[in-house]
Formats: C-alpha cells, structure tokens, sequence
C-alpha cells in the first residue's frame, strides 16, 4: 500500500500509511489525512484547451476578426460609391463644361467683312448693308424702311451653285420679308466666285438686326450669325 501511494504521489513525503489513515510530513508540520481526502485533492485537471475561459477568450478573438473584417468591407464599400461618386460628378461636369463650349460655338456672331466658310459648300461674306430709299413701285406692302445688302460667295462644292437665298433678316428677333427690288439670282460652276451679290429687304420696328447666313438650298449646314450697326 505504501509503493503504490508513493508511486502516485511521489512528491509528497509521506512517513506513514496504515489502513485510510496516511501521515505526511509538509515542511516542519506533521499532518494526518485520509487516502480519500488525499485521492479527492489530486483530481485530474483539465487540458487547458477545454477550459470555459479559453473557450471564451477564442470566441472574443473570432468575433473581433469578423468585425474588424465587417468594418474594412464597409470601408471599401464607401471608398467605392465615394469614387463612383466623383467619377459621376466628373463625367457631369464634363457634360456641363462640353455643352457650354457648343452653346459658345453656337452663339458665335459675325461681322460685316468677315468671312464665313460652310466646309465643301460656299464661302459668304457680307460686304456691306445699308437703307436705300428705292422703292418698288408696284409693291403693296410698303415698308417702314428698305434694307440693303451686297456680298459675295464662292462655290466650294463640285456641282454648279445658285445664288440666290443665303440671307434672311431678323430685327429685334422678328423676321422680316424680302422686298422686291433688285436681288441676285444667279448660277456659279465650281470653284467660282461671284462678287456684289445683292438682297432688299423690307424693314418694320426697331431693335438688333442679325442676319442668318446659310448656303442656298443647304439642309445640313448651320446658320451663322452675322451683326449689323444700323441703329
């Protein structure tokens, strides 16, 4: 009995065994306790691995990795619609800053002896404008005022060109009819220059005079506008 108590608990000094009851010097003490009490104190301990603290902390740690995780997803997440955002914005103010340029484009106004070229059509240039007292005897509609305007166009295409409507008058943004006295009707081949082109107009009310410019009986080319002093 007593190997096989040493053998068990070879730490302890035990001095004597004698049924249930065992002696154990500890230190400068003698102490008395029985096999029982001694078995009941050296109950295997668990692995540490199994412990609820151990447990709990790894829990801890695993759901502070999920949520760290969560927190960078969602920083991307952000990141992303920020930078899908800007871009958005971007793409927005290149639309505002692309429709600006071609409303400038389009608001583009000449002058008289400026030269406006239609690309593989004509070239118009607008040499004067002016009132003229002439007046048609055998016209009913008797405007306020006559106007007056000599220009010049050449043809740039490949066919023949007629001279004939490039000019319509607009004042304080009312359209004005033409009036009939002499105006140019006349047929140019290519390449060809035909020079003192002339268009009457009948003038009614005041405000800004413009002319819009565009080659005869052209349905792609854009108006151009062209000022007149008159005032």
């Amino acid at each position: 009995m007593l190997n096989e108590t040493l053998t068990k608990y070879p730490k302890l000094n035990i001095i004597y065994i004698q049924h249930n009851i065992i002696i154990i010097q500890k230190e400068d003490r003698i102490m008395t306790t029985s096999r029982k009490a001694l078995y009941s104190k050296r109950k295997k301990q668990k692995p540490f691995y199994k412990s609820k603290w151990f447990i709990i902390v790894c829990a801890l740690v695993i759901i502070g990795g999920i949520g760290s995780q969560l927190a960078k997803d969602k920083q991307k997440d952000t990141s992303s619609k920020t930078e899908t955002v800007q871009k958005d914005n971007q793409k927005d103010t290149t639309k505002v800053e692309n429709t600006t340029t071609t409303t400038m484009a389009a608001k583009k106004s000449y002058k008289i002896g400026d030269t406006i070229t239609f690309e593989g059509v004509a070239e118009i240039t607008i040499k004067s404008a002016e009132f003229t007292d002439q007046r048609n005897q055998f016209d009913k509609s008797n405007p306020e005022r006559v106007l007056k305007v000599i220009y010049d166009v050449k043809n740039l295409s490949d066919k023949d060109y007629l001279v004939s409507s490039e000019l319509s008058l607009y004042v304080g943004s009312k359209k004005m009819e033409s009036y009939p006295n002499e105006n140019t009707i006349q047929n140019i081949s290519s390449g060809r220059i035909f020079e003192n082109a002339i268009s009457h107009f009948g003038v009614n009310g005041s405000g800004s005079f413009e002319l819009e410019v565009v080659p005869s009986f052209s349905f792609n080319a854009k108006k151009q506008i062209v000022l007149l002093d008159l005032n």
